[in-house]
This record gives structure tokens, C-alpha cells and sequence, in this order.
């Protein structure tokens, strides 16, 4: 057979080509795709990290304390004596009422259930210049049992979370102390309706005017840590228990919860009094 050049050549196929053009752009758009996953969840994973860990200031701490309005629905408000300190102040505070109660040698692990606010003698360093708020025996329930309530502000939420971790080991760690004017057995208190990290305990015992029981509980949102504490008095008739106590924490939980940078202000909890009277 002869070849003639004049006649119709076969078309080469192009198959290949469009393949290789479909696989390309596949692949780019594959690779879109991914990029545009891995940009949205870094900053959706940035904001949500921002909404659950928010950095609070001392200003803004002081709206977590109830409120006259929020304390008169479990008994009576009354004008609290209010204590802007530090950690440090606090501590020295915990260490000379621990001492002057004389407490027996095996009650040592206990010390720390004689604070008033989320302090420990076990922090040191910066920690010691972090702000703390005390609005002490601003409720009263029966005849003379009362409720106090602190704020303290960390400088992350980290280490906040840290000092709520420590509190629960410290909590293990002491099952009863006796102190000159207080003898107790003392238990970790969990709150099922409080959400947010939180620790907390009772105290059952006798006492010097001192009605039997000692509530107290520290939750934490943030680098903010608020502590309620509610002690029966000598001649509570069973109102203070721990319902009423679970009621007015998950109040304060309430308050913690809702609580926006840039929101404070004041000393919190209807208090005029600022100047940092020590309780």
C-alpha cells in the first residue's frame, strides 16, 4: 500500500490531556477546600477559646458579689464590711487568725479552711500582688447565721484553674481539725447544679458560738475565682443547710457566668463602702 500524503490523518487523542487537566484542578480545588477548614476552624477555635477563657479585671470580679436585691431572696441583707487586699494580706491574715486558734499539730493540712477568700499559704511570687475583694457577712438567715463572699483575680485563666485543682487535693487531704475555738470533721462538698469548675467543702463540728456547720466554695470562670462561705450560728434552728447554700452559690455562679470584660465597677454586691475596711 502506498502512502499518500494528501489524505486525512488520524487526530491524535486528547484524552490524556483533558485527564491530566481534570486531575489538576481536582487537586487544587482539594487543596481550596482544605485551606479555607483549616483557616475557619483556627478562627472560630480563637473566638470560642476567647468566649470560654476571658480575662477579667479586679473592676469587673466585683459584679460577681450578689447583689442587695439577689441577697434578700434567702434572708437579710445588711450593709457588708468590705476588705480590698492582696493575696499577700490575705495570707498573713489566714496565717495570724490560724495561729491565734491555737490548732492542734495533725491539723495542719487544714489550715487553708480558715480563709475567708480563695488564698493559700502555699502561693508565692507574683501571685502574692493579685487582687483580692471581701464583702463578709453580707447575708444573715434565722437568728445569726451568715454569708460571706470574695473574689480573686489570677492572671490567666490557667492558673486559675490550677488553684482549683490544689483546693480539691487540699480538701482529700483534711478530714477533721481541732482548734481551740473549733472542733470539726470536714468533707468535700460537690454542687451538681454548678456547671462551671468549682470546689468546695463542709465542716461538722462544735464550737464557740458557732452553730454546727460551714459551708464554703470556690468557683472559677475565666482567671476569676469567687468563694461563698456560710457559717450556722449558735442559734440557727436548721434554716442554713445545704440547700439554702447550694441556692446562693449557684446565684454567685449566676453572676460569675454573665459576667463581660469591661462590665465592673465599684466594690460590688450594693456596697458603698470601698475604702477596704478589713473584715
Amino acid at each position: 500500500m502506498s502512502y499518500n500524503q494528501f489524505a486525512p490523518q488520524p487526530k491524535p487523542s486528547r484524552t490524556g490531556l483533558w485527564i491530566v487537566l481534570g486531575s489538576v484542578g481536582l487537586l487544587a480545588f482539594v487543596g481550596l477546600v482544605v485551606v479555607v477548614v483549616i483557616v475557619s476552624t483556627t478562627i472560630l477555635g480563637a473566638v470560642l477559646s476567647r468566649a470560654a477563657s476571658p480575662q477579667f479585671s479586679a473592676a469587673d470580679a466585683s459584679t460577681v458579689l450578689l447583689t442587695s436585691t439577689q441577697s434578700r431572696a434567702f434572708g437579710e441583707w445588711s450593709e457588708p464590711q468590705t476588705s480590698n487586699v492582696d493575696v499577700a494580706e490575705a495570707q498573713s491574715e489566714l496565717a495570724s487568725g490560724w495561729k491565734s486558734d491555737s490548732p492542734s499539730p495533725s491539723s495542719l493540712p487544714c489550715e487553708f479552711a480558715y480563709s475567708l477568700y480563695p488564698v493559700t499559704n502555699l502561693e508565692s511570687g507574683a501571685q502574692e500582688t493579685q487582687p483580692v475583694l471581701l464583702n463578709d457577712q453580707f447575708l444573715s438567715v434565722d437568728t445569726d447565721s451568715t454569708f460571706s463572699q470574695s473574689t480573686r483575680v489570677f492572671a490567666s485563666t490557667a492558673e486559675a484553674a490550677a488553684y482549683i485543682t490544689e483546693m480539691r487535693q487540699l480538701i482529700d487531704g483534711c478530714t477533721s481539725y481541732s482548734t481551740s475555738s473549733w472542733s470539726a470533721t470536714v468533707a468535700p462538698l460537690p454542687l451538681d447544679s454548678i456547671s462551671l469548675n468549682h470546689a468546695g467543702w463542709v465542716e461538722t463540728g462544735t464550737g464557740d458560738n458557732a452553730g454546727g456547720y460551714y459551708f464554703a466554695s470556690d468557683i472559677q470562670r475565666g482567671n476569676v475565682v469567687t468563694r461563698v462561705l456560710a457559717q450556722a450560728g449558735s442559734n440557727d434552728h436548721g434554716m442554713l443547710n445545704r440547700s439554702l447554700f447550694t441556692a446562693v452559690v449557684t446565684t454567685a455562679a449566676s453572676n460569675l457566668q454573665a459576667l463581660r470584660p469591661g462590665s465592673g465597677g465599684g466594690s460590688g454586691g450594693g456596697s458603698s463602702n470601698s475604702s477596704g475596711t478589713s473584715a
